[in-house]
């Protein structure tokens, strides 16, 4: 919930209107008039039943603040719960210390990498370019207000990979087996699945 100290203070309009739950539950956009404190904006809060301030559509009567009230929703809103905390940790733990590995290898051409990106054909600027997008990637992971950009640059780093093993390296005998297709794959998924539990909320 945003606190209507947060609402009042930021407007300096003499009505505030957002779409929150009303009194009536038959109607799904009834509304509910409150004065918070004699004398100060009045909040006018109508709204779907069962739902709350954090997820409303928010319409503010004060265009001088309606950015800033905006960005404000937009943390409140959507906190995940304790097992969602949990799952994405694990997943940035798992995938920040992968890829950082994985991409340190790249640039200092370790772990047969040379040989890799030598069979891609591309030439090892390729295998630099990558490196330097997985350790970035990584590195925004632990980040929180980063996280789903750098998920992002995960999925696209490793999504790449993935469709070069089933094209490119399709067939090769050292680098075109079904574990270089599916371990790029499931990294793929679990970057996505990250990048997902953490986006940005918007209110419209």
């Amino acid at each position: 919930m945003v606190p209507a100290w947060l609402i009042l203070s930021l407007c300096g309009a003499d009505n505030v209107s957002l779409p929150l739950a009303g009194p009536d539950p038959g109607n799904a956009r009834s509304a509910t008039t409150y004065n918070w404190f004699p004398g100060w904006p009045t909040l006018r809060i109508p709204l779907k039943p069962g739902d709350s301030i954090a997820h409303a559509d928010v319409d503010l009567l004060c265009p001088r603040w309606q950015g800033t009230f905006r960005k404000e929703i937009n943390m409140a809103a959507d906190v995940p719960g304790k097992a969602q905390m949990i799952a994405i940790w694990l997943l940035r733990a798992v995938l920040g210390l992968t890829f950082l590995t994985v991409g340190a290898a790249k640039v200092s051409g370790t772990a047969h990498s040379v040989e890799y990106f030598a069979a891609i054909g591309w030439g090892q600027w390729f295998r630099y370019l990558t490196g330097v997008l997985d350790i970035s990637g990584a590195t925004l992971l632990f980040v929180p207000r980063w996280t789903c950009y750098g998920a992002g640059v995960l999925a696209f780093s490793v999504g790449l990979a993935t469709l070069i093993s089933l094209t490119l390296l399709h067939g090769n005998t050292l680098w075109g087996g079904s574990e270089m297709t599916a371990v790029p794959l499931l990294f793929t998924l679990l970057a996505a699945t990250l990048a997902w539990l953490t986006r940005p909320h918007r209110v419209r």
